[in-house]
C-alpha cells in the first residue's frame, strides 16, 4: 500500500468515526500521523481540539495527491542534492541513484569524488574497473530514505567539527 492510500484511509476512518459520533476514537487513534501531516500543511497541530477534526481530515486527504507525486518523482529521478554549492564550498553533497548490474538500483551519498560509507565516513570513490564487492557493500545505501538519513548525519557530525 502506497503512502498516498495510507493517508487516504486514514482520512475515511477519521471521517466515518466522526459522522458515527466518535470523534475521541478518530483523534485517539490518529493524532499523531495527522498532526505531523497537518504540521506540513501550515494548520495548527499543537493543541488541536475535536472540533478540528473535520478540517485536520480535510488537510490531511489533500497531502495523498502530495505524496503521491512526490514518490512519482522519487521513482524517475537520478540525483539529489541535499546541500547545494556556495561559494565557501563549491561543491555539493548529493544522493545518486546507482545502477547495479545484478539486482535493483542503490544510493550512494556523493561530494568531491568522495563517497559516503554506511557506517558514516568518508571515503575516496575509485574508477567503476577498481571497485570490488567490499566497496559496494560499505558504500550503497538500499533506500534513498537510508541514504538520506545518513546524509544528514554525516553532516550534521561535519558542522560540529567545524
Amino acid at each position: 500500500m502506497t503512502r498516498a492510500e495510507i493517508i487516504a484511509q486514514r482520512v475515511g476512518i477519521i471521517r466515518a468515526n466522526v459522522a458515527a459520533g466518535l470523534p475521541g476514537y478518530a483523534y485517539s487513534t490518529f493524532a499523531h500521523a495527522v498532526h505531523a501531516a497537518i504540521a506540513t500543511e501550515g494548520c495548527e497541530a499543537q493543541g488541536a481540539r475535536l472540533t478540528d477534526l473535520p478540517r485536520m481530515a480535510e488537510a490531511v486527504a489533500g497531502l495523498a495527491d502530495r505524496v503521491e507525486a512526490l514518490e512519482a518523482t522519487l521513482a524517475t529521478a537520478s540525483q539529489f542534492w541535499v546541500i547545494a554549492p556556495t561559494e565557501r564550498n563549491p561543491s555539493p553533497v548529493t544522493i545518486d541513484r546507482v545502477s547495479q548490474i545484478n539486482g535493483p538500483d542503490r544510493w550512494a551519498v556523493r561530494t568531491c569524488g568522495n563517497v559516503l560509507a554506511i557506517d558514516g565516513t568518508w571515503e575516496w570513490e575509485p574508477s567503476p574497473s577498481n571497485r570490488d564487492d567490499d566497496f559496494y557493500h560499505r558504500c550503497r545505501f538500499t533506500t534513498y530514505a537510508e541514504a538520506h538519513t545518513a546524509a544528514m548525519a554525516a553532516i550534521k557530525a561535519a558542522k560540529e567539527r567545524a
